[in-house]
């Protein structure tokens, strides 16, 4: 097996054991124009990945112009920063940062390429991205399938032109009872449905359907809408052009003092220190 297979397994097997290094998964669509001030993280790997957008990115310095799908990683010391517009009406970007030792192997032979353009993008790779933002809501608990789905990431994460990805066992997916009430949170995150119609899109009682979703995604169904609330509110704040006044209405809070405090209850910082915030990508 060659070395950088290796360096890939330490690191995966690293994560497992510890998953409270996953620091943070989201899946931010972009909608207007997206800005994050040039930065770097003195032991985090961040990984993106970057659909249909344009702009730029500041990397060490340089200003790098995103292709249709392009893969990014910034290892600890690396300064960068974006700029980025929606190119097409699924533009998105995928990103999630990792607290690593600067001595694993992974990070020493920077096994990831810092920068590819035009990458192939293969369904599961884009599912299990997308799944690691949906099951990222307990920060003090990672959930099984959680881990799962980030170590399938890893394996599938774009690699040179010529070098093989590594191979996959059988992928852990939600269970599918549960799949209805996950879109109805998600589909109402000004208006999260009660337990009851929930558990009943899940053909479960209230008990049975509150025991699965704890037991699957690591969170009660109500931190489930809460994370989902707060995911939107980020998305609606790393907007530029809209305002905090307009976030709060768009999620239903009575006010914007409301807003506020709800949001710095749950981050620890304002709606404005949020956007000021640099290392939130």
């Amino acid at each position: 097996m060659p070395d950088t297979d290796y360096a890939l397994l330490d690191l995966c097997s690293c994560l497992l054991r510890e998953p409270q290094r996953l620091l943070t998964a989201d899946r931010l669509p972009v909608q207007t124009r997206v800005e994050v001030a040039t930065h770097s993280h003195a032991d985090v790997l961040q990984m993106d990945l970057t659909l249909g957008c344009d702009g730029h990115w500041s990397l060490n310095g340089k200003n790098v112009t995103p292709s249709r799908a392009t893969a990014t990683v910034f290892y600890p010391g690396i300064a960068h920063g974006y700029s980025i517009t929606a190119a097409s009406d699924a533009a998105e970007i995928c990103n999630f940062k990792m607290r690593i030792e600067l001595t694993w192997p992974a990070v020493k032979q920077r096994i990831f390429p810092a920068l590819l353009h035009n990458v192939p993008v293969p369904a599961p790779l884009q599912h299990a991205l997308h799944r690691i933002a949906r099951l990222n809501v307990n920060t003090q608990h990672r959930p099984p399938l959680l881990m799962a789905a980030l170590v399938e990431v890893l394996c599938l994460w774009p690699r040179e032109p010529g070098q093989k990805i590594l191979s996959l066992g059988a992928r852990h997916e939600i269970d599918a009872r549960l799949q209805p009430a996950l879109k109805l949170l998600e589909a109402r995150p000004r208006d999260p449905p009660a337990i009851r119609e929930l558990a009943a899109a899940a053909h479960l009682s209230p008990r049975h359907f509150v025991r699965a979703f704890q037991s699957q995604l690591g969170c009660t169904p109500h931190e489930f809408a809460t994370a989902r609330r707060l995911e939107r509110a980020r998305q609606l704040l790393l907007q530029g052009r809209i305002s905090v006044t307009q976030a709060a209405e768009e999620l239903c809070f009575p006010s914007i003092h409301t807003f506020s405090r709800w949001f710095r209850r749950e981050t620890g910082l304002s709606p404005q220190q949020f956007r000021q915030k640099p290392d939130r990508f």
